[in-house]
């Protein structure tokens, strides 16, 4: 009887913790590589980030928080080039929840610089309003990117209780319109 209670025990409580699985782009360090941007379409994969733990990336524990985040729950980390010839300096960067278990309420944050602990420079963040499924960042933040750096996209959810909101979305970082100005 004991045995059965152990054995029951054990698969309702330890073997969900067990069989949780980090995204593999939990930290900094090992972040989704998109590639030289832009991209020509934006991919249709779809990330998570479904078990996703807070990054401490910064000395100052308030320093690890994005200016316009409230807080760090569930992020995840994607890096991207900008051309080394300097062809492309201004981009469109989105996140869009996407899939069946789509992101809630999201956030995302862009930074350059290395992964390295107080490396990092946050050039801008972004929160999608309620019931928003996209997020662009403003044009101030992705305008001029210096030719041959790295950047770092860090995508959170946002929930205003302990329940996380996470789920699936699409990243993309393409070349920003042109504009035709009619005169």
């Amino acid at each position: 009887m004991i045995r059965k209670i152990t054995y029951t025990f054990f698969l309702l409580f330890l073997f969900p913790q067990i069989n949780a699985q980090v995204p593999v782009n939990d930290d900094c360090t090992a972040s989704v590589q998109l590639g030289t941007a832009p991209f020509g379409t934006c991919t249709t994969t779809e990330f998570t980030n479904v078990d996703a733990t807070p990054t401490n990336i910064f000395s100052s524990p308030s320093d690890n928080i994005p200016s316009c985040w409230p807080s760090v729950n569930n992020d995840v980390w994607f890096e991207f080039q900008t051309p080394t010839d300097g062809s492309f300096v201004d981009f469109r960067i989105s996140v869009t929840s996407a899939g069946s278990n789509p992101i809630g309420q999201f956030k995302a944050a862009l930074y350059r610089g290395e992964c390295l602990e107080d490396e990092l420079a946050e050039l801008g963040c972004e929160l999608a309003p309620v019931g928003e499924t996209e997020i662009i960042f403003d044009p101030a933040f992705t305008s001029g990117l210096t030719p041959g750096l790295t950047y770092f996209i860090r995508v959170d959810d946002q929930s205003s209780t302990a329940t996380p909101v996470w789920g699936t979305f699409n990243v993309c970082v393409d070349s920003l319109p042109d504009i035709n100005i009619m005169c």
